[in-house]
């Protein structure tokens, strides 16, 4: 027998009431929050699950964040496209007027003045920002993506298709330009070169009074100086390696007619300040002496690394997408011993290596020549979901045209190349180049390249809107994720009201209970009985 005493009768009673009492709070707080586990002890299993979910939610809200400022990029940009749309759709009224034969030069002198003012519209809008974000601009959100800019084409009989030059400065006008004989005066249809003290003419008032003047030397290169307007043309002597100096024809000094001699115009344009994605660099490490050349669609920094060749027709590589935190390693490529190149598929593209002399003789000595593959990547890319993206910006280049500098070039360039038609901010410079020259033949082209130029932004257009409509199906799938995920923590960690209003009547009963029992034992001693 074990003796009972006061104490122990006491410490037991605390003990009955102090457990009898928690369940009951435990119940009380859980109908408090509506929450089945309040704190991890709850359930150390379930508290792991409501964290995942929870963590899940928190990535939607994310995603959903994205998707409304993707859409807003989007739709500014596509409105901003429409609207230049508009303005190209009254270009094209105005370039049919021009090209009317029976206006005078002063009706085309009057349609320059609404051309250039829709011209410096069409740039306003190509430097369009949402947030304070330009849109055109590629990564460098920060900056306008267009300038307004000069360039310069020339007649059927100038051809400036392999002259290197850049134009600087601005004129209120379009500067036409003649390259006259030397000596004076100058006879049509002489050879010019062009070279330092060339006699050349200009106009900046739209071909009604001519300035003489000669080409100088700014450095190596030869400069046209006309007033607010500077042409600087590199000396092709010089080039790596030399190419013949440049050649035009005379035109005579009281020669009006655009068709003969060399005729040029210096016109209003817009230069792209943004970046691109035009191109993928390679750059090489090790002693081998051996170059890379990388083609395909790279989204991101390639590592590629030479382990091994095994003499006769296969070498051995691995190549990194993280910047060489993990490698995958034992692919294979063809090569022969005598060839000098060898092509390496990696993700995205293909790097191909060439060799000083062949493949047997240079990959022959020590392993381990690295080459990191470094596409230009201009898109800005926001998450929509765990595995899809959308771009939401634009390159301004690709869809407006102008003019711009590639970093590996010394000069600027028309955008588009030969396909200039797609160059909207080129053919708007020509137009009104055209109609104040009283050019009618210029307008009749420029109606034309309009027109292509028109398409071109239409399919800009399509392409924002496919990106739109993704959103609006993500969007759906955000809600629908989001439902199903709610729904699943919920079971996890709310609670059951029905089931807990019953315990917590029962719980009360139990606590009472406890108390009842315990007050009427603790009055109960020997001193009773005595």
């Amino acid at each position: 027998m074990i003796r009972v005493s006061q104490q122990m009768l006491f410490t037991n009673y605390v003990s009955n009431m102090n457990s009898s009492l928690s369940q009951y709070m435990n119940l009380n707080m859980q109908a408090a929050s509506q929450k089945r586990i309040n704190k991890g002890s709850d359930d150390p299993a379930g508290i792991y699950q409501v964290y995942n979910h929870r963590e899940t939610l928190s990535s939607i809200d994310q995603y959903r964040s994205n998707i409304g400022t993707a859409q807003g990029w989007l739709k500014q940009a596509d409105d901003t496209i429409l609207q230049m749309n508009t303005i190209v759709t009254r270009l094209k009224e105005l370039a049919e007027q021009g090209s009317t034969g029976h206006l005078t030069d002063a009706n085309r002198e009057q349609i320059s003045y609404e051309v250039r003012e829709m011209y410096n519209q069409l740039i306003t809008l190509a430097n369009q920002r949402f947030e304070g974000k330009s849109i055109f601009a590629g990564h460098k959100t920060e900056e306008s993506a267009f300038e307004a800019a000069m360039w310069m084409r020339g007649n059927d009989n100038t051809d400036l298709s392999n002259v290197d030059f850049k134009v600087e400065g601005d004129a209120p006008k379009t500067v036409v330009i003649q390259m006259l004989g030397s000596p004076a005066p100058s006879v049509s249809g002489d050879p010019v070169t062009l070279a330092n003290g060339t006699r050349f003419r200009y106009s900046a008032d739209g071909g009604k009074t001519f300035t003489d003047s000669t080409v100088t030397m700014s450095g190596s290169d030869f400069l046209l100086d006309m007033g607010g307007v500077r042409v600087t043309v590199a000396d092709p002597t010089l080039a790596v390696p030399p190419q013949p100096p440049h050649t035009f024809t005379a035109v005579a000094e009281n020669d009006t007619n655009d068709t003969s001699g060399s005729w040029m115009w210096v016109y209003p344009t817009a230069r792209y300040m943004g970046d691109d994605k035009d191109a993928i660099e390679v750059d090489e490490f090790g002693a081998g002496g051996i170059t890379g050349s990388a083609s395909g669609v790279f989204n991101k920094n390639t590592l590629v690394r030479v382990d091994d060749y095994n003499g006769l027709d296969t070498i051995t590589y691995s190549y990194s997408t993280d910047g060489g935190s993990t490698w995958k390693q034992n692919n294979t490529a063809p090569a022969q011993t005598t060839d000098t190149t060898a092509l390496l598929t990696v993700p995205g593209g293909t790097l191909t290596l060439t060799m000083p002399t062949d493949v047997g003789t240079d990959l022959a000595g020590p392993f381990g020549q690295q080459f990191s593959i470094r596409p230009r990547t201009a898109d800005i890319s926001v998450d929509i979901s765990s595995n899809e993206s959308v771009v939401i910006n634009g390159i301004g280049k690709d869809i407006f045209g102008g003019i711009y500098k590639d970093p590996s070039d010394t000069s600027p360039h028309l955008v588009f190349g030969d396909d200039r038609e797609k160059n909207l901010f080129d053919t708007v410079g020509r137009l009104l180049s055209s109609l104040e020259t009283n050019n009618q033949d210029g307008c009749q082209d420029a109606l034309e390249h309009l027109r292509t130029s028109s398409e071109h932004l239409l399919n800009q257009v399509a392409s924002y809107a496919g990106r739109e409509n993704r959103l609006v199906v993500a969007k759906s799938v955000l809600t629908n994720l989001e439902y199903n995920e709610e729904e699943r923590l919920s079971a996890v960690e709310d609670v059951d009201v029905t089931e807990l209003m019953t315990k917590l009547a029962q719980q009360q009963i139990g606590y009472e209970a406890v108390l009842k029992s315990s007050s009427s034992i603790m009055k109960m001693s020997l001193m009773n009985f005595i």
